[in-house]
């Protein structure tokens, strides 16, 4: 299965599992695949949030799709997305 890599500035790797956006406040949710199982099953996802400030934490899925906010999950998909700011993709 493939996976899409990121690189943080520190090195660090984080396999990047959902992406989404608010277009109109530019605000990004990355999911990068350290969610426990039962998180998971609630909708949680553990990863890098750049809004105001650019800061790792968690984010609920429904809470996202409520604000009329697609997460997006599919490999396809989520090759076709740059890394965050900062940050490179393994290749």
């Amino acid at each position: 299965m493939k996976k899409v890599i990121f690189i943080s500035p520190e090195g660090k790797e984080y396999e990047c599992t959902g992406w989404a956006m608010h277009f109109k406040s530019g605000w990004e949710w990355y999911a990068l695949g350290e969610q426990r199982p039962e998180d998971l099953a609630e909708g949680i996802h553990f990863g890098l949030v750049h809004g105001f400030e650019t800061e790792f934490g968690y984010f609920s899925e429904n809470e996202l799709a409520e604000n009329g906010i697609k997460l997006l999950t599919s490999y396809k998909d989520l090759n076709g997305i740059m890394p965050p700011m900062g940050w490179t993709r393994k290749a």
